[in-house]
């Protein structure tokens, strides 16, 4: 398990997550440490992520549910 802290961002709602590098493989325990802290929170700031690409992302996303993947809406007439 990557070793994560949350740490809350208000009393309400919110926490950072510390420790998650969103380009490596998420296993099941630290999946469910953020599934978790999602229940809780309600909102997860992952700060520091910029390098992600889109794989990155919908791989991450799938941590809380199914993805389905758009391809960008394209404009009737447009080049």
């Amino acid at each position: 398990m990557t070793q994560l802290a949350f740490l809350p961002l208000s009393e309400r709602v919110g926490a950072e997550v510390v420790g998650l590098d969103l380009t490596r493989e998420i296993d099941e325990p630290t999946a469910e440490a953020l599934r978790a802290a999602y229940r809780q929170y309600r909102l997860l700031l992952l700060r520091g992520q910029q390098h992600i690409d889109p794989a990155d992302q919908a791989r991450f996303a799938r941590v809380f549910g199914e993805v389905a993947v758009r391809e960008k809406n394209k404009i009737k007439g447009a080049d």
